[in-house]
């Protein structure tokens, strides 16, 4: 995790819910911007951020988590170009949103990207095979990449892990 989260990093964890990858940041001493579309959970990570961070094994002051409710499938983006220095997304698979998340990730800032798994009928939404490598293009290092097909029935829809650091 110290690659990503740092005392004093900016880092936006997108599509939230309630919060659990920023928890883990914030108690790093990251600064958390926490997306999601649904208020009710965005309320509820208001209401439990404190106690959560509280116990944080760590000898780090835990950073602060800010939250922002805000449709992040529209065509209007709600962050600044260079604002994070790292991003956090997982179970959000939204593709047609790199041109506008990659240019709010600082040079060396670090990406990390994970889909939902292939259950059921949600790989209609799962990637297609090299489709997610595509997106991060040269402007990414890329540390990690696991890619697998969903299901042995659906091999044009895979699930990924992707660690990338921004080089450009």
């Amino acid at each position: 995790m110290g690659e990503i989260a740092y005392p004093g990093a900016a880092a936006l964890d997108l599509a939230c819910g309630f919060g659990r990858n920023a928890i883990l940041m914030a108690a790093y001493g990251c600064d958390v911007i926490c997306a999601d579309r649904d208020f009710v959970r965005l309320c509820h990570l208001d209401t439990t951020k404190a106690a959560l961070l509280e116990r944080a094994p760590n000898d780090v002051t835990p950073g602060r988590i800010t939250t922002v409710c805000a449709d992040l499938t529209a065509d209007r983006w709600p962050f600044k170009t260079s604002s994070f220095d790292a991003i956090v997304i997982v179970h959000f698979v939204r593709l047609e949103l790199c041109p506008f998340l990659i240019p709010t990730l600082r040079v060396g800032g670090h990406l990390y990207f994970e889909t939902f798994g292939g259950h059921g009928q949600n790989h209609l939404d799962l990637p297609r095979p090299g489709e997610v490598k595509a997106a991060l293009g040269a402007d990414f290092d890329i540390r990690h990449y696991e890619e697998k097909a969903a299901s042995r029935h659906h091999t044009q829809a895979v699930t990924v892990k992707a660690l990338a650091r921004k080089l450009r």
